[in-house]
């Protein structure tokens, strides 16, 4: 797995959010299906990325504590 990007732009953070929320909102239609490798696949990938956005977003926060 690549490292976190930590310096994203407020665009690039807000289409994280949005594409979390897009997967998990898959893996949920996912989850009605007998499929689960499937959905637990699309709950991995949005877990990944929220990791790298939680990283993104302490690398921002951190910055301005330091200002």
């Amino acid at each position: 797995m690549p490292e976190p990007k930590t310096n994203m732009t407020r665009a690039e953070l807000q289409s994280e959010a949005l594409i979390i929320q897009s997967l998990l909102n898959a893996a949920m239609a996912l989850q009605c299906g007998t499929q689960t490798h499937e959905t637990m696949a699309v709950v991995e990938m949005a877990h990944d990325r929220a990791r790298n956005l939680n990283h993104a977003l302490d690398s921002l926060n951190m910055d301005e504590v330091v200002a």
